[in-house]
């Protein structure tokens, strides 16, 4: 975890603190598996979430992988930039993603490790 970026050391010896926001050594693949897994997990039918979902609800990437809606915003114009794999629609000032719902999270590590890119 310390790799990744999401934890430091903190002044107390031994004791770790989370680092919130954007994380230089988190693959885009990996959030998007956390973004994945987050939908087979908690709506495997929906294929439409909200920032604030994705941020701030149980098992979201946003609190897996501590992240702030402007990482969050980040890896998803990253992922829509590279696949067609997540879409997000700015609408009346409400940030919506919508996923491909052919897709499950596994697809996501697959891509990662044999370097496949869509």
């Amino acid at each position: 975890m310390i790799w990744l970026g999401l934890l430091r050391e903190s002044a107390i010896p031994g004791h770790y603190t989370f680092q919130i926001g954007p994380h230089r050594n988190l693959p885009m693949w990996l959030f998007a598996y956390a973004l994945y897994r987050f939908k087979k997990q908690t709506k495997p039918e929906e294929t439409v979430f909200s920032l604030e979902d994705l941020r701030w609800a149980p098992l979201s990437p946003g609190r897996l992988l501590c992240l702030d809606n402007r990482a969050i915003f980040m890896y998803l114009e990253e992922l829509e930039q590279q696949t067609s794999y997540a879409h997000v629609l700015h609408t009346a000032g409400l940030n919506i993603v919508t996923l491909d719902e052919s897709i499950e999270a596994f697809d996501m590590l697959t891509a990662y490790y044999t370097g496949r890119r869509e």
